[in-house]
């Protein structure tokens, strides 16, 4: 099985299906795509500065943020919608919304902007047993590694931890 993470910005792009398509069409086996929070997390972002929202309310409103980018990534490239990990199991390329995994193991990630949407791709991926994590991105290339990715600000801080033992392939996209 793969979890492809692919970036927000992405998500919301008119190239998302060709993009997609020529990405992963060579693609053996179960396919899980984790969609970034993009706008709609951007959005949360302007609410905590501006309302000074708790971490923990910041946190889970950026989660719903991303179930929102989710559904809007199953509508636009037509797969089904996957609420939990066995749900992944039954279909070979599917979107999951981690709302439903996330609250079941609350404790499973810290709380904060210390920990996007490209750390819980990672902790999707370790929670599936993934053969590979796939980041679809506008940054990173081949060489690139989960620290080297962290201290660069492509990804969050947390995501070394998260990614920890994964096989991981950056794909870079421009959009």
């Amino acid at each position: 099985m793969i979890v492809a993470k692919i970036s927000g910005r992405l998500v919301e792009s008119p190239g998302l299906a060709s993009l997609i398509g020529s990405m992963f069409e060579i693609v053996d086996g179960p396919m899980v795509l984790v969609a970034g929070g993009g706008a709609a997390a951007d959005l949360v972002r302007g609410w905590d500065r501006s309302l000074e929202l708790s971490k923990f309310d910041a946190h889970w409103l950026a989660i719903r943020a991303m179930s929102l980018q989710a559904e809007l990534l199953v509508r636009r490239l037509s797969l089904p919608v996957s609420r939990s990990f066995e749900d992944c199991r039954a279909f070979q390329m599917s979107v999951i919304d981690l709302w439903d995994e996330l609250n079941a193991d609350p404790q499973g990630v810290p709380v904060g902007w210390q920990v996007t949407s490209d750390s819980l791709a990672a902790w999707a991926a370790r929670r599936l047993n993934a053969d590979k994590l796939v980041m679809v991105k506008p940054v990173g290339d081949p060489s690139t590694n989960a620290e080297s990715a962290a201290a660069a600000g492509w990804v969050d801080p947390y995501f070394p931890t998260a990614a920890e033992s994964l096989l991981i392939d950056w794909r870079r996209c421009d959009f």
